[in-house]
């Protein structure tokens, strides 16, 4: 029996380069379908009996990979190229793995050593239009575009690089429509999700990226993206509590995230939970301590919320970068005598409306707007000849 599962395994691994669900391959449901707990285990104990195996390896790492399991991919494949370093497909699976991490330049330099070992082979162009678009060499990609375009013309992969190329060139329109027809070909086919829902973020189009989203969550329900996608939608809807939930998931499989931080904060901020706001803030802050305008804004939150030590200290750091800031002055002392307060002790000063930055400049650009047109109108009056007519 355990050889049986073995030759699976085997068997399924013939389809290595042209079908792993990554960015940079074509996807083979089937294949996939196949993979089980059972298998490996049974390369696992396969490789503690022949730790020399390579071709084990290579096996189990094109399982991890395929299950985005790309850090143990990396490993058993470099163990791999260790004991057998002459075969096109083991440095193609090293270029996807590496590619999978962000790792362009690794991806690159694998993806060269497998185009001197390999004939033609459509995931290889498609990892190499891929990583040189990325690397945004124009000459290159196109040529491994065309290749792919020419190798593969009917394959999801097709569309999706020529999809990506679109966007560089700034041409949105054209890139949804080759990502659309990319999802026509494989309904699974996720980079492609990934891509239009992205677009759609970019442009504010968040009811647009809907069917997507499902879809996404379909496919892989532990992708942040697509809990962010339904977060800003929601929370556009005034729906905030499922806007929360939404950007909670998100955080809770891309863990520490500054972009979900700052969507949290946001939120907060805008339902005046000012408390919750100011926390969400102060873990974004950790992350981005030289923004200004974040410590504006957790000054301003520190205030509204009434945490009066965290606004001595917030405002205590802008009077440090502009001591000649009256405002910031101004807010300190305040802030201090309501932190160095007595509990109970009234104090008869009124706690002032503290405007983000965003609001005090609409505020002077209504004021000179007005100014402007009030000058227009005395401009535009017919003067009055006080000359005396003899």
């Amino acid at each position: 029996m355990k050889h049986i599962l073995i030759a699976g395994v085997i068997f399924i691994g013939c389809f290595a380069c042209g079908s792993a669900t990554n960015d940079t391959s074509i996807p083979d449901p089937q294949a996939v379908e196949n993979l089980s707990e059972a298998s490996l285990n049974v390369l696992n104990e396969s490789i503690d009996d022949d730790p020399s195996n390579d071709v084990l390896y290579y096996k189990r790492a094109l399982f991890y990979y395929r299950l985005k399991n790309n850090t143990k991919a990396l490993a058993d494949i470099s163990k791999a190229i260790e004991l057998e370093d002459g075969k096109g497909e083991y440095y193609l699976l090293l270029g996807q793995a590496s590619y999978a991490t962000g790792n362009i330049i690794a991806a690159r330099d694998a993806a060269l050593k497998a185009e001197g070992l390999l004939e033609k082979n459509p995931a290889l162009m498609v990892l190499q239009a891929n990583v040189y678009m990325d690397l945004r060499d124009s000459v290159k990609y196109t040529n491994y575009i065309q290749q792919t375009v020419e190798m593969i013309p009917f394959k999801a992969d097709a569309d999706y690089v020529q999809a990506r190329r679109a966007l560089i060139l700034k041409d949105s329109s054209r890139s949804i429509s080759f990502l659309q027809s990319a999802v026509k070909k494989d309904q699974d086919f996720l980079p492609a999700y990934k891509e239009i829902i992205k677009i759609y973020l970019n442009k504010g189009m968040y009811d647009s990226s809907m069917s997507y989203v499902l879809n996404g969550i379909r496919i892989s329900h532990q992708d942040p993206l697509f809990y962010e996608a339904e977060g800003r939608f929601f929370e556009r809807m005034k729906l905030y509590g499922a806007a929360e939930s939404a950007y909670m998931i998100a955080l809770k499989y891309s863990d520490k995230n500054p972009t979900y931080y700052s969507l949290l904060g946001n939120l907060k901020y805008r339902t005046a939970d000012y408390v919750k706001a100011l926390s969400w803030y102060s873990l974004l802050y950790q992350s981005r301590p030289e923004d200004l305008e974040l410590l504006k804004r957790l000054a301003e939150v520190s205030i509204k919320g009434k945490e009066w030590s965290k606004a001595v200290s917030y405002y205590g750091k802008l009077m440090a970068k502009d001591s000649s800031n009256t405002t910031y002055s101004n807010q300190y002392k305040l802030a201090v005598k309501y932190a160095n307060a007595e509990p109970g002790e009234e104090i008869h000063e009124e706690i002032p409306v503290v405007m983000s930055p965003a609001r005090q400049e609409g505020q002077i650009k209504r004021k000179t707007d007005t100014l402007n047109r009030q000058n227009q109108r005395s401009l535009s009056k017919p003067k009055t000849d006080t000359t005396a007519h003899e």
